[in-house]
């Protein structure tokens, strides 16, 4: 079932967050879809054709497919856009996995254009894709000889340039392009170079299994999932400036894919398994 609608308390809760905390404020969660197979979700931005809304990868255990599905966030229909998982857009630009029988690999998507789909990269060495600011670049995880690694693609590019091959996965560009959160060894690190042959990486995060790093909208604040299961893991921020992490009290455990909303206004999470797999929507006060 897609809820579609929040209730009156919740409409009225970004009023009654405390405004003057220097920590982020996030409302109590509101389900916005529980029909389960939920695996990854992303903001669509309300400049973007059918925004707001997320972006989320479902598995539709009924029809026996991966599905890229549009969720409103009021009102409106669930609509799905491609088969395939692992979705990133950025403002109208979608990429994601191709996973249907011979239309493997990493496709390309313009929601304003009437054009068909590009497919920019056959096979499966190539997944969990991020679009860089300039709508072009996309940064993936590479995969091969039980080795992870960050490599570059771009539409016309003969092959996938490499950026970086130490165990390196999970790349999510910063709003301005210039810098990637990444996972490595269970942890999150920033990723910046001066130019992309000379990648420095510095380590953000330390103990607890972290995974599904986001940024904010002004790249102040990060967001990811940790804990020491899977099954525990709880919604975390990080202030980049002072590396300080606030963990907010959300009630729910075996959190993964939290994101922001392009504003800052809102939090967006998965929680649970298959068919008990939801979508959890927030409101969000980020401090200055």
């Amino acid at each position: 079932m897609i809820r579609r609608s929040m209730t009156a308390a919740a409409m009225l809760l970004g009023a009654a967050l405390a405004w003057g905390s220097d920590e982020p404020q996030v409302g109590v969660p509101q389900v916005l879809a529980d029909d389960g197979g939920y695996e990854s979700c992303r903001f669509l931005g309300a400049d973007a054709p059918g925004g707001p809304g997320l972006i989320v990868g479902r598995l539709n255990a009924t029809a026996f497919v991966r599905e890229i599905v549009r969720l409103p966030l009021v009102g409106g229909e669930p609509e799905v856009l491609a088969l395939g998982r692992q979705p990133d857009v950025r403002g109208s630009v979608l990429v994601w996995i191709g996973t249907e029988p011979g239309e493997e690999g990493i496709w390309l998507r313009d929601l304003a254009s009437d054009a068909a789909a590009r497919r920019l990269h056959e096979g499966q060495d190539l997944t969990e894709p991020s679009i860089a600011a300039d709508g072009r670049t996309i940064a993936c995880t590479y995969t091969a000889n039980n080795r992870t690694g960050i490599f570059l693609l771009r539409p016309g590019q003969a092959k996938p340039q490499r950026l970086a091959y130490r165990d390196e996965r999970s790349p999510v560009y910063s709003p301005d392009g210039a810098r990637m959160l990444i996972i490595k060894n269970d942890q999150v690190w920033l990723m910046t170079a001066r130019r992309w042959e000379e990648v420095v990486e510095t380590r953000l995060t330390d103990v607890l299994r972290h995974a599904d790093p986001a940024w904010g909208p002004r790249a102040e604040w990060i967001v990811f999932a940790a804990g020491w299961t899977e099954e525990d893991a709880r919604v975390g921020f990080m202030r980049l400036s002072s590396r300080q992490i606030t963990w907010p009290e959300l009630g729910i455990t075996g959190v993964r894919s939290p994101v922001i909303s392009p504003d800052g206004t809102k939090l967006a999470f998965i929680a649970g398994r298959d068919e008990t797999a939801t979508v959890y929507l927030c409101d969000l006060r980020l401090p200055e």
